[in-house]
């Protein structure tokens, strides 16, 4: 019996050890909006486009790598009580951060909602590997719940699939 689980253990170290997988919730606009919402730290809603150099995350080696914090321009639109709206363009952090070796990225000019936390002088937003804080390329509709939440409309979200 020992020896069949030492070939065993043998045997997936050599296989490059257990295989894990990384199961997120799907993303909702309204679960969002409500969680930060109800957060005690400040939030903003921002709509557009973040100019920053790439970044090259090193390989992963063990688990939950050390955050990376990347400056970054954002352009677009806030969310105010009107609705979606220009606003003047800001630096903002960019945290990119890990669950064991799966790594949140992000490509500098993609068009995104994200939810941003208001810090000592600026903003940041955290990009995990499940995208919790943000929507990559949004469909209207999702910055439309987003809007509704904002105005006091119902503001559900879906249920889990």
């Amino acid at each position: 019996m020992k020896r069949g689980l030492v070939a065993a253990a043998v045997a997936a170290n050599l296989a490059g050890g257990p295989v894990w997988s990384l199961s997120c919730m799907p993303p909702d606009a309204a679960r969002s909006f409500q969680r930060t919402a109800q957060s005690d730290k400040s939030y903003s809603a921002l709509l557009g486009t973040l100019a920053f150099e790439p970044v090259k995350r090193p390989p992963v080696v063990g688990l939950s790598p050390d955050p990376i914090t990347v400056s970054a321009r954002f352009s677009g639109l806030g969310l105010g009580a009107e609705g979606f709206a220009p606003i003047a363009d800001r630096e903002i952090d960019l945290v990119l951060t890990c669950l064991a070796s799966w790594c949140g990225t992000l490509e500098p000019g993609t068009r995104l909602l994200a939810f941003a936390r208001h810090v000592d002088g600026g903003y940041e937003i955290t990009v995990d590997p499940c995208y919790s804080q943000l929507f990559i390329d949004p469909a209207p509709e999702i910055a439309a719940t987003v809007e509704a939440c904002m105005r006091g409309d119902p503001c559900e979200p879906a249920p889990p699939r």
